[in-house]
């Protein structure tokens, strides 16, 4: 949420990306609608960057820890 104590950390800022003017008008109009929702729009950068290695392949090394999370939820009682 984009809210005063967050203002100078933009890696919690809500943001949509665009890639045309009909996507940019959908946002809009969706922001306009649901004045709960806070985001910037942005248009989407020609760009990519690729993660670091540590970030590749992030699904395949978390299903095996996921059943052992999920039944230490389970057996703290928050689940």
């Amino acid at each position: 949420v984009n809210t005063a104590q967050w203002e100078n950390k933009r890696q919690y800022r809500g943001i949509i990306f665009t890639n045309s003017n009909e996507e940019k008008k959908i946002a809009q109009e969706f922001l306009k609608q649901n004045q709960d929702v806070v985001a910037e729009l942005e248009p989407m950068s020609n760009t990519f960057y690729t993660a670091e290695t540590y970030h590749q392949n992030y699904w395949a090394k978390w299903r095996v820890r996921i059943p052992s999370f999920v039944g230490l939820l389970a057996l703290i009682g928050n689940f």
